[in-house]
C-alpha cells in the first residue's frame, strides 16, 4: 500500500505508472458525472460518488492484476486495508480482476480525503466507503486501475 498527498506530483512518478497523466485527469474530475473514463495513455478511470458507509458493512477485495489507485475529490472516507492472506475468499469475479470477502476484520485504515491517494497493489486487501462522522456522508472519488504483470 502507498498512500499519501498527491503533491508534490513527481514524488509519486517512480513507483505509478502514468502518474502524471492521471494527476492532469484529477485535476479535472471534480465537474465530471460518474462514469467510467479512458484516458489517452490507455488507462482506465473511474469516477465514484456515493454515500459512505458504517464500519460494519464494509467489505473488502483484492486484486491480482492491477493497482487500485484512489484519489479524493470531495467528501472523505477510511479504507481498512489487510493482508488477502488473512482472509477467506467468498466470490471471485475474473472480469473485474476482484476477489471479494465477506469477513469483517478491522484493523489498519487510511483516511481518504480531497487531495490525498491510496494506492493498494495485488494481495492487499481494502474495503472502502467507511464514514469518518460516525454517519453517512456524500463522496467523491477517482479510482484507477493500473494494469501489473502477475
Amino acid at each position: 500500500m502507498l498512500t499519501g498527498k498527491v503533491q508534490p506530483a513527481s514524488l509519486y512518478s517512480l513507483c505509478l505508472p502514468h502518474w502524471e497523466d492521471i494527476l492532469a485527469f484529477a485535476a479535472t474530475a471534480k465537474n465530471l458525472s460518474p462514469g467510467s473514463y479512458q484516458l489517452e495513455c490507455g488507462v482506465r478511470v473511474l469516477v465514484k460518488s456515493y454515500d459512505t458507509k458504517a464500519p460494519e458493512q464494509c467489505r473488502y477485495e483484492s486484486h491480482r492484476k492491477t493497482i487500485d489507485l484512489m484519489i479524493g475529490l470531495e467528501g472523505e472516507e477510511y479504507i481498512y486495508v489487510l493482508p488477502a492472506q488473512q482472509l477467506t475468499p467468498s466470490e471471485e469475479q475474473p472480469e473485474r480482476d476482484a476477489i471479494k470477502y465477506h469477513e469483517n476484520p478491522l484493523l489498519g485504515r487510511v483516511l481518504l480525503s480531497p487531495g490525498s491517494f491510496a494506492a493498494f497493489f495485488p494481495g492487499e486487501a481494502h474495503g472502502v466507503g467507511v464514514w469518518t462522522q460516525g454517519e453517512k456522508q456524500p463522496l467523491k472519488k477517482l479510482v484507477v486501475k493500473l494494469p501489473v504483470e502477475e
